[in-house]
């Protein structure tokens, strides 16, 4: 697994755990909501979810620069990952996010998929997300 300079793991399970902690409930009925409300639809993206991507993305360019991000990962689509798999957890199967979930989530899921690659000198073969407009 990479070594992220600024990753430490028990703090950002704790943060995930005490972010995550009683926001299913929230998350649904303002899912719902906004489905009937474009008003609503639209002050969550400008309120939330556009500062919260803005912020992940800010973060993956430190790990770009720090070299421990694949430099096409500062976009819209890896920022939206780990909210995505939390979302989904939280919200759709109503299941807590435990300490030990988050440490699994971001150690097996989005870590691997941020990486820089331990060979800068060879290419990847993947192609990379094409950039949203923001």
């Amino acid at each position: 697994m990479p070594q992220f300079a600024t990753y430490d793991r028990s703090k950002l399970a704790i943060h995930i755990c005490r972010v995550s902690d009683g926001a299913a409930e929230i998350i649904r009925a303002i899912a719902g909501e906004a489905t009937r409300d474009p008003d609503l639809a639209a002050a969550v993206e400008h309120t939330v979810h556009h500062p919260q991507r803005a912020a992940f993305v800010e973060l993956l360019r430190r790990g770009i620069a720090r070299g421990e991000v694949r430099p096409e990962a500062a976009c819209r689509l890896y920022a939206d990952v780990l909210p995505a798999l939390l979302t989904y957890r939280m919200a759709l199967n109503n299941q807590p996010v435990t300490e030990y979930d988050a440490v699994q989530i971001v150690e097996h899921a989005v870590l691997p998929l941020l990486a820089a690659p331990r060979h800068p000198h060879r290419r990847s073969h993947a192609m990379p997300p094409v950039a949203h407009p923001d």
